[in-house]
């Protein structure tokens, strides 16, 4: 059912129906739409305000182009890009049904030993396909994860929102990609809860604080809670997260195997250095810390070979590259008036 009035449609005039607002910020808005090829998909919407802030254009075409470059099936797929009659840029993606981790948590409470770890590592391998390439998340924690249990019972993972992704220097995309950082030195960008240290602090992060974000995430499914949450104030729990170390798990009731505890410790370092080398290699920790066999295989962990190239976007699509500098498009999307 679409919302209720006053409402007015702002994809009217494109190929998609809004059906419903999922959610807003204070950028953009995302809606359940309806697209006639597609069938259900979600559209993120630049606000009508922003419609002509170049960064935040720039940062939407920078997710668009990130995701073009990611293969594996773990990350939501973007279908399509546009702009509407009113000039507002959107992408596509498709309709992922399932639940947040965040969701689960509040829903289910912990969750159990094998089931957290089966989780996670199924977004370090996402982060590991993604790294291999070069692309930051930055923005790893609950809401931006999603549950899918199938007909079986067993989740798979889907990772979303990319919208603050970086590019590392030592990237092979930058061959080809004339990229341009988008946040300013020194600058905090991310969700501080979550955040790394050097995150927190506005340094330059690589790999391994997108990895302490992935333990944190899983110190939240086995814990019911994040490892600062008594501080209610913003500004103390970013100190905690710079300065104080994580509560051991058995000491919030959390029964796990030494091995996994140590595993989660490390990948909880405040230095970058004395966390693990990569994303595989944490889930090959985690894999050995628990104690009975978990859910998932260790060939669900090997990512696929990174493309060489954007790949094009859904069959049907007049999209095939987003690129920073020429998009969105001075007309406005098919369809429009």
């Amino acid at each position: 059912m679409p919302p209720s009035p006053p409402f007015r449609d702002p994809l009217v005039g494109t190929e998609l129906r809004c059906l419903d607002l999922l959610a807003e910020s204070a950028t953009s808005v995302v809606l359940d739409a309806a697209h006639p090829r597609l069938g259900r998909v979600v559209v993120k919407l630049l606000q009508p305000h922003h419609h002509d802030r170049h960064d935040l254009v720039r940062r939407l075409a920078r997710e668009a182009s990130v995701l073009q470059r990611l293969t594996d099936p773990r990350v939501v797929r973007l279908f399509d890009v546009g702009v509407t009659a009113e000039a507002r840029p959107f992408l596509v993606f498709e309709r992922v049904f399932g639940s947040t981790f965040a969701e689960e948590v509040a829903a289910r409470g912990r969750l159990p030993v094998p089931e957290a770890v089966h989780l996670v590592c199924h977004v370090l391998a996402v982060l590991d396909g993604a790294h291999r390439i070069g692309v930051l998340h930055r923005d790893i924690k609950p809401s931006n994860l999603m549950a899918c249990y199938g007909p079986a019972g067993l989740p798979s993972v889907k990772v979303l929102d990319f919208g603050i992704a970086r590019i590392d220097l030592t990237s092979p995309l930058l061959d080809t990609w004339p990229y341009e950082a988008l946040t300013e030195p020194h600058t905090l960008i991310g969700t501080p809860r979550y955040a790394s240290p050097e995150q927190l602090r506005g340094q330059v992060v690589d790999a391994r604080s997108d990895l302490y974000s992935a333990a944190l995430v899983l110190y939240f499914l086995l814990a019911g809670r994040g490892p600062w949450d008594e501080h209610g104030n913003a500004a103390d729990a970013m100190r905690a997260q710079v300065l104080s170390p994580p509560p051991p798990l058995a000491a919030l009731g959390v029964a796990v195997g030494p091995a996994l505890e140590a595993a989660l410790r490390r990948g909880l370092e405040k230095s970058p250095e004395e966390r693990f080398s990569s994303a595989l290699v944490f889930a090959e920790a985690l894999f050995a810390g628990v104690c009975q066999a978990p859910l998932v295989g260790a060939a669900d962990l090997r990512p696929a070979g990174p493309p060489t190239a954007p790949v094009a976007a859904t069959p049907g699509s007049t999209v095939t590259a987003v690129t920073e500098t020429g998009w969105p498009p001075a007309t406005p999307a098919p369809g429009a008036p």
